[in-house]
């Protein structure tokens, strides 16, 4: 099994970071594959309030977690919240997912987060990771949708 190495993406990641993006989109949404957005990579990798760690294995990009920090206001601290792991489908199984998340709960320890909150879409191809990091939360999660006007 080849070695994966996981690390915070810095902007410089934009041009390998966007086609993995339009890679998840895609699965998320089917249809045709949506052109890779770097400008769109790049203002994600430059939000101060989102985070982006990439796992890749002999200098490739193949995977990646974006995250949020946000307030628990139960223990009074800081939490995490996972928004999407992705690793291409060609490099699954090979544990970069388990990787990304292992960098991700140390990076929580490391911001002394309460907890990090995960939020899995069943109507998405199931994947196993989550039954085998994870333990199920009291309570829903739902959606409020914004509409524009």
């Amino acid at each position: 099994m080849p070695d994966v190495e996981i690390a915070l993406l810095s902007p410089d990641a934009a041009a390998a970071l966007a086609p993995l993006m339009a890679s998840h989109v895609q699965e998320v949404r089917g249809g045709e594959p949506p052109r890779p957005d770097r400008y769109y990579a790049e203002k994600l990798l430059c939000d101060a309030r989102v985070g982006l760690i990439g796992a890749r294995i002999g200098g490739e990009l193949i995977g990646f977690a974006l995250f949020h920090e946000i307030a628990d206001c139960v223990s009074g601290l800081e939490g995490g919240l996972l928004d999407t792991i992705f690793v291409r489908s060609d490099r699954r199984n090979h544990g970069a997912g388990r990787a990304l998340l292992e960098a991700l709960s140390a990076e929580g320890r490391r911001r002394a987060w309460s907890s990090l909150r995960w939020i899995v879409d069943d109507s998405l191809p199931h994947s196993t990771l989550p039954d085998h990091i994870a333990m199920p939360a009291a309570g829903r999660s739902l959606v409020v949708p914004i509409t524009r006007q």
